[in-house]
């Protein structure tokens, strides 16, 4: 412990200081930091707080700096916000190409079916006039060629759903053999 103390907090034996203006008199006061243990030194109404007492005003200063009103800082101000919209959007993308999918595979189902049954009735002899009467799925086009021994059918469409604004058009195809009597034109 330094000469002169009693302990923590106590004063040192100072000097008296030298005058530095006319009208004020003051006195040196020093004592030592409880936490730190440096020479904490008090100069009239001015204190150079010892290093622990710099940190923790240093500190005090920066977040009164960053603070906002209401105990929120300037950097994260908004960002639950942020993260929460994008969030959601990212949600609402996935759950439209999820149904986009969905409905791009039943649509997928119906024209294969469709051309299923078609190249079937074809290749038992039906008429084209006949089978372009059948029914087929909303907007599709039917396309038959019919060769010495099979028969092939594509039915397409425009895709439905969130995928038709991408311009996918969906197609499916059959291949039978002609039954035995029917001739192939």
């Amino acid at each position: 412990m330094p000469r002169g103390t009693a302990g923590a907090g106590a004063l040192l034996a100072s000097q008296p200081a030298q005058r530095t203006h006319r009208s004020h008199r003051f006195r040196e006061r020093r004592r030592l930091c409880a936490q730190c243990h440096e020479v904490i030194e008090a100069r009239g109404h001015i204190a150079i707080p010892c290093a622990c007492r710099r940190r923790e005003i240093r500190s005090r200063k920066l977040s009164r700096i960053l603070r906002r009103p209401y105990g929120v800082e300037n950097r994260e101000a908004g960002m639950v916000t942020v993260e929460v919209a994008l969030g959601i959007v990212s949600v609402l993308i996935i759950l439209l190409l999820a149904l986009g999918a969905l409905s791009a595979g039943a649509q997928y189902i119906s024209l294969r079916s469709a051309s299923h049954d078609i190249a079937v009735l074809a290749a038992r002899g039906e008429s084209e006039e006949v089978l372009r009467t059948r029914e087929l799925p909303p907007r599709a086009k039917l396309y038959l060629q019919r060769a010495e021994d099979h028969v092939n059918v594509v039915v397409r469409a425009q895709a439905i759903g969130p995928l038709r604004a991408l311009g996918i058009t969906m197609e499916a195809s059959t291949s039978v053999d002609l039954e035995p009597g029917v001739l192939g034109t």
